[in-house]
């Protein structure tokens, strides 16, 4: 009886002993499993990171600066002009600024005159070399001067020798003044009047007093003005007055 259960005992012994082991080995087996899946985070993450970089050394450039700063984006390994910023900062004088990417840029700011603006530009335009297209939004900040229109010349008189028709030595240089005023205000006419004494045949000095004034009319178009801006108008009396001097004249009055 004895001998009995010193025998059982010891079976159960093992069989718990066993099942202890199994317990033991399968906790073991399930550890080590987890263990492997953990081990394989990071090489994910490092894929992650991997694709990350290849995504940002893609990007298009693209970038803004000014005579103070510059700042850019993107890949800029086929940008040629990258490292000569200190260049392009020297342009950029007088709070102007560019923004954009390799292909166009937009220039912004202002300035003083249209001429500085255009300046400007072609400068840029020779930095950035042809292939960059150049959208010139520069303000021109001056005001424009009104220019106050120059007064009417007072009316030309031109003085004929007695019996003569042809233009006095002194003729284009009385008609300068009128010339120059008539090419700057074409809307404006030069009227001709011609004269004559009080002495010989009226009609014979009628008729001189009118080729007096063709003279006059054919030396403004000679000097360039057109014949829509003169008339020939005869006066109301043809007789220049009491002083035969004075009397033998054409008038040369703008309207």
């Amino acid at each position: 009886m004895g001998n009995n259960l010193s025998t059982n005992y010891v079976r159960w012994t093992w069989i718990v002993a066993i099942i202890l082991a199994l317990i033991l080995l399968w906790l073991f087996l399930t550890n080590a499993g987890k263990r492997g899946c953990c081990h394989q985070a990071p090489a994910v993450a490092a894929t992650a990171d991997k694709t990350e970089a290849s995504v940002n050394t893609t990007e298009a450039f693209s970038f803004s600066a000014s005579a103070d700063d510059f700042t850019s984006s993107g890949n800029a390994d086929h940008i040629v002009w990258i490292n000569n910023i200190d260049a392009l900062k020297n342009i950029l004088s007088n709070n102007l600024t560019v923004t954009g990417s390799d292909k166009a840029i937009t220039l912004s700011g202002t300035v003083d005159a249209e001429e500085d603006k255009l300046q400007k530009g072609l400068e840029l335009q020779a930095f950035f070399g042809s292939d960059v297209s150049i959208d010139n939004q520069i303000t021109v900040t001056a005001e424009i001067t009104s220019v106050a229109p120059l007064p009417s010349p007072s009316t030309a008189k031109l003085y004929f020798n007695s019996g003569y028709h042809r233009l006095p030595a002194d003729g284009v240089a009385v008609l300068d003044e009128t010339v120059t005023f008539l090419k700057n205000n074409p809307d404006k006419k030069a009227v001709i009047s011609g004269f004559h004494d009080a002495t010989g045949d009226l009609a014979s000095n009628q008729e001189l007093a009118k080729k007096r004034a063709q003279s006059v009319y054919d030396a403004l178009f000679a000097a360039g003005i057109s014949s829509d801006n003169i008339e020939m108008r005869k006066p109301v009396s043809s007789d220049g007055g009491g002083d035969l001097n004075e009397a033998r004249r054409v008038e040369v009055s703008i309207e």
